[in-house]
């Protein structure tokens, strides 16, 4: 799959299942905004995977704010190729 200069999102992704494919994406060249609960390690995670990743503090189960987040970054004229649910309880 070709994802150099692709946009993705991907939630749950500052550790287990979320991070892999979140690093994968980065590696790749794709820019990925990293989404998980404000009290996660997601900024940590998103300096240590570099220019390519950003994050989005929210919490997925509340919708609004998780919409909140998401919209934030798509108002800075980034597109959004793709997304990944990867959040779990």
């Amino acid at each position: 799959m070709r994802t150099n200069g692709l946009w993705a999102l991907v939630t749950g992704a500052s550790s287990g299942l979320g991070r892999a494919p979140a690093t994968r994406l980065v590696e790749e060249g794709a820019a990925v905004v990293l989404v998980d609960l404000p009290s996660s390690e997601g900024e940590k995670v998103a300096a240590e995977l570099g220019e390519g990743a950003s994050f989005a503090p929210a919490d997925v189960t509340d919708t609004e704010a998780a919409l909140d987040a998401m919209l934030a970054r798509l108002r800075d004229d980034i597109r959004l190729d793709g997304a990944l649910r990867m959040a779990s309880r």
